[in-house]
């Protein structure tokens, strides 16, 4: 009868274990289980209509975000992974067709952005790359013509060698337009090239050269303009310019 004694609390001891055991698993299954569903929060107009949903998981952006017009129609679809712009987002004109389709890779632009008028034809293609625009905007009218009309790069010089060993270039657009930006590529202290801005007045880029005495050589620079279009429209244009001199 002692014996009875002694095993019986421990089957029952063994019994609580377990079922403390099982309601523990079934605890962290119910929480991971919370943490893996997706959550739809939803935002709304003063005047009842919705205004976005956007979808989370982990406590992250994960999946669609959606946003709407004032009057309920759909305005942006945008997809995030882990608060992370990802993949394909459309912008949407009223009538339902897309304005504005870009590509994102690690919540940056990456590749061609394009543009559409309301009926459905193409405005522009703008590459990216890195978020930055790139080399290579196109244009179109509503005919889809190819827009062409773009200014380009005036190189001015000013050699003060003899005086004051000191060569000026100076860089403007051809249209004279002021709203503009400039940059000269040139290797940075890792060996890449890379675009440092160059100091702009009243639309002119100004770079000076000093050149010491006894030297004979010609050098190259690349020069970078940045220009929005009357479409509003980043436009890249790139060009170099050559000149040499002998202080000898």
């Amino acid at each position: 009868m002692k014996k009875v004694k002694i095993i019986i609390p421990l089957i029952i001891i063994i019994i609580v274990a377990g079922s403390c055991n099982v309601e523990n698993n079934n605890k962290d299954k119910n929480t991971q289980d919370k943490e893996d569903k997706a959550l739809i929060k939803k935002a709304y107009y003063d005047n009842g209509n919705l205004k976005s949903e956007i979808t989370f998981k982990n406590k992250r952006k994960n999946g669609p975000a959606k946003r709407y017009y004032v009057t309920g129609e759909l305005h942006t679809v945008m997809n995030y992974v882990n608060n992370m712009k990802e993949g394909e987002a459309v912008w949407y004109y009223k009538s339902g067709k897309p304005y504005r389709i870009t590509q994102y890779k690690n919540n940056k632009i990456e590749g061609v952005r394009k543009l559409f008028y309301e009926d459905g034809t193409l405005m522009a293609e703008i590459p990216y790359k890195n978020n930055e625009p790139q080399i290579g905007l196109k244009e179109y009218n509503k005919n889809v013509k190819l827009l062409t009309n773009y200014p380009h790069i005036v190189f001015n010089t000013n050699d003060l060698i003899r005086e004051q060993n000191l060569y000026i270039i100076t860089c403007q657009l051809s249209n004279h337009s002021k709203k503009v930006k400039f940059y000269q590529e040139l290797k940075g202290t890792d060996g890449k090239e890379r675009l440092f801005e160059i100091p702009v007045k009243n639309g002119i880029g100004k770079l000076e050269f000093h050149i010491p005495s006894r030297v004979k050589d010609t050098k190259t620079i690349t020069i970078y303009a940045q220009m929005k279009t009357s479409m509003g429209n980043p436009y890249i244009i790139k060009d170099s310019y050559t000149f040499s001199f002998d202080t000898y």
